[in-house]
């Protein structure tokens, strides 16, 4: 592989750790599903090749939190929301133009593994906001605003 080939895969590498970084940060520090949601839809297009053109949503349980200019468009990456073995919903970034194929019609195969990583994260964030919930007041190890 040559210099540049070098160069750009590990600049892709940091965007993806920066932007799970960004995405720990939101479901650890809102404390309900809709702020980290809400976080979290901000972050999305930025951890992505061409996040000047992407877009995200989520959508829990019926409800839906997207991006702020969110259409429809010409791509989309999906991946499942799954809480304690139910399927809860799904998270997707949809590019509004097109865009160079790669590996996965315009999503790199890095991508895939990034929006697998980003599912988990929430799963994982709203099964702790519902098992707080359940947890009778002053329960070990939790606290009212802890996530």
């Amino acid at each position: 592989a040559s210099e540049r080939q070098v160069l750009r895969a590990m600049g892709r590498r940091i965007k993806e750790l920066s932007f799970i970084y960004g995405v720990s940060f939101a479901v650890r520090e809102n404390t309900t599903l809709p702020e980290m949601l809400t976080s979290i839809i901000r972050i999305v297009p930025s951890g992505w090749q061409h996040g000047d053109v992407a877009v995200a949503r989520v959508t829990v349980d019926g409800t839906v939190y997207q991006s702020e200019h969110f259409r429809e468009g010409v791509a989309t990456q999906a991946a499942l929301l799954e809480v304690m073995g139910r399927e809860r919903g799904r998270v997707e970034v949809i590019y509004t133009e097109d865009r160079p194929e790669e590996d996965e019609g315009p999503f790199l195969a890095s991508e895939r593994d990034l929006i697998a990583a980003l599912a988990r994260l929430i799963s994982d964030g709203i099964e702790r906001r519902e098992l707080r919930a359940l947890a009778p007041a002053g329960a070990p190890g939790v606290t009212p605003d802890a996530p």
